[in-house]
């Protein structure tokens, strides 16, 4: 088996997708005549050489293989994507509905499963003249065939792939069966990705480009939408399936399929910039899209309490903020002292499930990443974004933290219910936590003492690897006490009071705590540094919840005041499509037994008829309304 084998991978110009470090594999930028500004040392051009890179928009990777065609030399060529990799396992992994092996993000991690080292995909191909995409049903329930497929899709015209039909049939008539054939066919060869030998794929190019060439001479685009001009690229992908077909048939080629893999992300990460100076506060939130209202009425907070006297590096860890929404706060918070950097930790977390529970956001995990993503500082601050400061946060960190792992407030709820509120609360914390619940810390608000951390045993994988046993109840909150137990620094608790959730926590939850415990809480509400809204019931649900003009007085003086106005007009509908819901199956049931305990008929049914639906609430008769019909 000979190891000049080139796969090259398309990369879009002036994009920074992860690149594919694996051998055989050869990163290209696909329409490098377009590229901006610097390029890439580690990218391949295809605008060297005879080349028609300048037509990318309408070629789009096919402008790799054309430029691989008349440039490059190897027994073995190779055709993926940045986002689309071939898998090279001799055993069948399992598909999504796209009839892919589908991952969230791409990195090294992926190579092993995909079996990209050298000798499984030189063994891989070992044996076979052309390799292939594995075939998937067209995309629409009817299982379409090819031909229909292509012309229902809006952004292509039928005319076109008709033409191509016309050329092949003028240019290569042997080829016409095999195309009616595939035409007619419920399957489809996705994505112009293949791997053949060096004489079938000169005889491929030479045919692809022949016919695409004449194809484009008689297309007029200027009215063509963008996914339209895209057009040669549909019909290669549709050309590459005819071939396939006529060199099955032909019985003397070895031909076989690959599974694909598609990676919904494959953007590199930024390396997360680390500032120093001697009055640099780094300070981390987690955040979803969902969330980003509320993460800038909190950072509004901070900053309105902010020293000029300090830096304030505020690092978002985030999976799927939207780039409108990253630069709206990039745009909106522009104090001199104050800098936004996002961070995105999707190639740190794609491995594992990491469900939260009840309330609780996925994002809550992303601050186990904290010691290993910002491990340039040596104390940086969490916070949750439910919350309002009130109080500079560079105070935080002058707390004491020698010998610490992390800086946090006791949790006065957990006390409580650990304390006699809930005896099964006490039993978790004594069986599954295993440490005294006079220890426990809320972890809304938290300094990680970097330097501790990372000598320590804790690693954000080892914590994933707990959260992955979905055995306890406060998620990553839990899995902090256990590992961090013995070794908390702990602050005034004025620095995360928990609003008094649904009017209850205080009066029936905490006033079970230990009396230091409750009296350490009140104290703290007369003059609280962070308002933590721990609860599943929001300011922006309702405002009528405790410190719930705190909130609005911060929220007013964002830009996502009306958005968080709207969030609570929904949350409103919602509850009352809820208690409608709640209501007519009250309904239902009442009736149900009113009709079992007075059946018709019967001197109950009279009586109840004479004496109690005359005189009845509406409400009782809006339940029992068979009465009154």
């Amino acid at each position: 088996m000979s190891d000049d084998i080139k796969i090259y991978v398309a990369h879009s110009p002036n994009s920074h997708m992860e690149r594919i470090d694996a051998p055989f594999f050869y990163n290209v930028i696909a329409g490098s005549d377009l590229q901006e500004g610097t390029f890439p040392e580690d990218m391949a051009a295809d605008n060297s050489g005879d080349n028609i890179s300048r037509k990318n928009r309408k070629y789009c990777e096919l402008t790799v293989q054309y430029w691989a065609w008349k440039n490059e030399q190897a027994d073995y060529y190779g055709f993926c994507h940045y986002r689309r990799l071939f898998s090279f396992g001799t055993e069948r992994e399992k598909i999504n509905e796209w009839g892919v092996i589908g991952y969230d993000k791409l990195d090294k991690a992926v190579y092993p499963a995909l079996k990209m080292d050298r000798d499984s995909v030189s063994g891989r191909i070992s044996g076979y003249d052309i390799l292939v995409a594995e075939p998937f049903l067209p995309d629409h329930p009817s299982h379409m065939t090819v031909y229909e497929h292509y012309e229902k899709f809006r952004h292509l015209r039928i005319k076109d792939l008709d033409l191509m039909l016309e050329v092949i049939d003028r240019k290569y008539p042997f080829l016409t069966p095999y195309a009616k054939h595939y035409m007619t066919a419920e399957y489809f060869y996705p994505c112009n990705m293949f791997i053949m030998k060096r004489e079938l794929f000169l005889d491929y190019a030479e045919k692809l480009f022949s016919v695409l060439d004449e194809v484009e001479k008689d297309i007029d685009m200027t009215l063509y939408s963008r996914e339209g001009i895209r057009t040669m690229g549909h019909l290669g992908e549709r050309f590459l399936g005819i071939y396939y077909e006529y060199i099955k048939a032909q019985g003397k080629y070895s031909c076989g399929t690959l599974q694909t893999a598609l990676f919904n992300d494959a953007a590199q990460d930024a390396p997360v910039e680390i500032i120093h100076g001697d009055n640099v506060c780094p300070v981390v939130f987690a955040a979803d899209q969902s969330f980003v209202p509320m993460l800038g009425v909190s950072i509004r907070s901070l900053i309105d309490n902010a020293s000029e006297a300090n830096e304030y590096e505020i690092y978002i860890l985030y999976r799927d903020i939207r780039p409108d929404s990253v630069e709206l706060l990039k745009g909106y918070f522009t104090e001199k002292n104050v800098h936004l950097h996002f961070v995105n930790v999707l190639r740190h977390i794609f491995r594992y499930r990491l469900k939260a529970k009840d309330h609780i956001t996925t994002e809550t995990y992303y601050r186990c990443l904290i010691p290993e993503l910002l491990k340039g500082y040596d104390k940086v601050l969490y916070l949750d974004c439910d919350i309002i400061i009130r109080s500079d946060i560079a105070k935080l960190f002058e707390t004491e933290m020698s010998g610490c792992l992390i800086g946090a407030a006791m949790d006065p709820d957990f006390m409580g219910q650990c304390n006699g509120m809930n005896p099964d609360t006490a039993q978790y914390c004594e069986s599954v936590l295993k440490i005294d619940p006079n220890t426990y810390f809320q972890a809304g608000v938290l300094l990680f003492n970097i330097s501790e951390f990372n000598a320590s045993s804790i690693t954000a994988r080892k914590m994933f690897d707990m959260a992955d046993t979905g055995i306890y109840r406060y998620s990553d909150q839990d899995i902090l006490n256990i590992l961090c137990n013995g070794r908390v620094s702990y602050f005034d608790m004025s620095w995360n009071v928990m609003y008094d959730f649904d009017r209850y926590r205080w009066e029936y939850v905490i006033k079970y705590a230990p009396e230091a415990i409750l009296k350490e809480y009140e104290n703290a509400r007369l003059e609280p540094r962070i308002i933590h809204y721990a609860g599943y019931i929001k300011p922006w649900h309702t405002a009528d919840v405790d410190y719930g003009t705190q909130f609005w007085e911060v929220a007013r003086k964002t830009p996502f005041y009306e958005m968080l106005l709207h969030e609570m007009m929904k949350y409103t509908l919602a509850n009352r499509v809820e208690t409608k819901k709640y209501n007519e199956k009250l309904r239902h049931r009442i009736k149900l037994a009113y009709v079992r305990l007075f059946p018709e008929g019967s001197r109950r049914r009279e009586w109840i008829r004479k004496y109690i639906v005359p005189h009845a609430k509406k409400s009782l008769t809006d339940y029992i309304s068979i009465e009154v019909e």
